[in-house]
């Protein structure tokens, strides 16, 4: 139970990473075209369009830094900590998993020993038993 909710548990937050650096990748490339946009040397002469066209540059390239920063940032406070964590998570996983193949392999071993153990001790038990099951059986 525990295991399989472990690696849900995995399985979701790898889910969630996808979308965050999809998210990432989709403000960086917003970004990019909004400055694209503002270094068209398509249009030479604007005219009355001037002022406003330069005004949108403008406002395109501060739209262009924080789209920017939010795809950094997504990137830097969000993808790379979770990473980090179901790292160590898939890590402390296998670790725990070798000590318990360790453990179950001492247990099974302890559990022989203990049974021979038995088998030593009970012996002298057993042929008594026996004895007076075939005395009382005359």
């Amino acid at each position: 139970m525990i295991l399989a909710r472990s690696n849900e548990g995995k399985k979701q937050l790898k889910d969630l990473i996808a979308v965050i650096e999809a998210r990432s990748l989709a403000e960086k490339d917003y970004a990019k075209a909004l400055l694209k946009t503002c270094t068209t040397k398509e249009i030479e002469k604007l005219g009355t369009f001037e002022d406003s066209y330069n005004f949108f540059k403008e406002e395109a390239k501060k739209s262009h830094s924080a789209h920017d920063t939010v795809g950094n940032r997504l990137k830097d406070e969000l993808v790379k900590p979770l990473q980090t964590f179901v790292d160590k998570c898939t890590k402390d996983k296998s670790n725990l998993d070798t000590k318990l193949a360790k453990s179950k392999k001492e247990l099974s071993s302890q559990e022989g020993e203990y049974n021979k153990v038995c088998l030593v001790c009970l012996e002298p038990f057993t042929r008594t038993a026996t004895h007076m099951v075939q005395y009382l059986s005359f």
